[in-house]
């Protein structure tokens, strides 16, 4: 898996997702691939620092529980989820993964399924784990609430960066 690096060469970081008791944990690996760089005490303290962000991120996309095999996203879904957080079109994504718009849609329709999102930035949001909780579906049909509620936890986010780096 990672050819000629070396075990001591290699950090891990390992941090439980939610609830410890559930058995899962994030697992990150770090090594050097330029030639002769080194693994030193500050690449240990900022993968120790980034843990916790980076297990509430994948958190918020794998979701609290164990989700069954039909909750899955395929490889296809993967890639097509990928694509949009790059913010490329249905059109655009069907000639990249040279398939036709109708299986990218049916790939979104599936993919607002699995991740239970109603919309387009709803779906990207989940993706790219701004979004734990669903959307409030009392403004049904209203978008500017919709987008006023990605905005608050966009907003809510960089509020509380802006008070890390304060501290």
């Amino acid at each position: 898996m990672w050819g000629d690096v070396e075990p001591s060469d290699l950090l891990v970081g390992i941090h439980p997702l939610g609830d410890a008791e559930r058995g899962r944990c994030l697992i990150a690996h770090v090594a050097p691939i330029a030639p002769g760089a080194v693994i030193d005490e500050d690449h240990t303290q900022v993968l120790a620092s980034t843990m916790p962000l980076l297990a509430s991120r994948a958190l918020v996309a794998i979701g609290e529980r164990r989700a069954g095999a039909s909750r899955w996203l395929t490889i296809r879904e993967q890639q097509v989820l990928e694509q949009l957080t790059l913010g490329h079109s249905v059109r655009e994504i069907a000639e990249r993964l040279d398939r036709s718009p109708h299986t990218v849609h049916d790939h979104v329709k599936s993919l607002h399924r699995k991740l239970n999102a109603s919309s387009r930035g709803e779906l990207i949001a989940r993706a790219l784990g701004h979004l734990a909780e669903p959307i409030d579906r009392s403004q049904q049909g209203k978008p500017s609430a919709v987008a006023d509620q990605l905005a608050q936890v966009i907003a809510g986010e960089a509020d509380a960066d802006d008070q890390a780096a304060k501290d």
